[in-house]
């Protein structure tokens, strides 16, 4: 199976290098620059993943369906998705495709900070992923702990059923809820697997701490109002 791994950055310079050192051989690449000014994408570019690059930053929602789309033209029948800023152990990308592989009934693999490893996360969103999880999941009827974690696989058969979800985002920078909601209303089957996750190197994370808590709760809101309404 054509197996591609997609991310997208924003500024990643000084941990994109080691991040696409460390993917598995046999996988293309395809990094996002999602107006990065530090030389991201040609960093990429020069350690030969194929670049796709926004001239603006347009947030990481609509970032991650650039990648997706530009994955889907080159032939990917499995798309794995990971952070570009080395919070994500690359050497872990064979245990996703290799699970969707073996379950031929499973459109998603959701990678999961609270049964693995999750030294790299703040203390106030390791308070708020279990609720938000649990909200998510009385929503979605999947059981998932860990919606917020990026490091997620694809089956791309199934997604280019719903391609169409991703037309109706309302917060392209705090994308997850959206997706799984939207899914969850479209039958998409989502397993999940144990991911390590270790602190950034360099940089900081552009979506904040309280902030992003109160985008989540409504991206929550505004999708279910939109789902629901849609279901009329």
């Amino acid at each position: 199976m054509n197996c591609f791994v997609t991310m997208e950055v924003l500024n990643e310079h000084a941990n994109l290098g080691d991040v696409i050192k460390a993917i598995p051989k046999g996988y293309e690449i395809i990094v996002v620059d999602d107006g990065s000014t530090d030389g991201s994408g040609e960093l990429a570019r020069d350690m030969g993943a194929k670049v796709v690059r926004h001239p603006i930053n347009l947030g990481q929602g609509l970032a991650f369906v650039t990648g997706v789309k530009a994955a889907m033209m080159s032939g990917a029948e499995i798309i794995v998705h990971i952070d570009g800023d080395g919070q994500h152990d690359p050497s872990q990308i064979q245990q996703f495709t290799d699970y969707l592989k073996k379950h031929p009934n499973i459109d998603v693999v959701v990678g999961s900070r609270r049964i693995g490893s999750n030294e790299g996360a703040q203390i106030i969103r390791k308070l708020f992923l279990p609720v938000f999880n649990w909200v998510v999941n009385r929503i979605c009827k999947y059981e998932v702990s860990d919606y917020l974690c990026g490091f997620r696989a694809y089956r791309v058969s199934s997604l280019k059923k719903v391609m169409h979800i991703f037309d109706e985002y309302y917060n392209a920078q705090y994308n997850a809820t959206e997706m799984f909601i939207g899914f969850s209303y479209h039958g998409i089957r989502v397993a999940e697997i144990p991911v390590d996750i270790t602190p950034r190197k360099s940089g900081k994370s552009y979506k904040g701490n309280l902030k992003y808590g109160i985008n989540i709760l409504i991206a929550i809101g505004l999708s279910l109002l939109y789902w629901n309404k849609r279901r009329q």
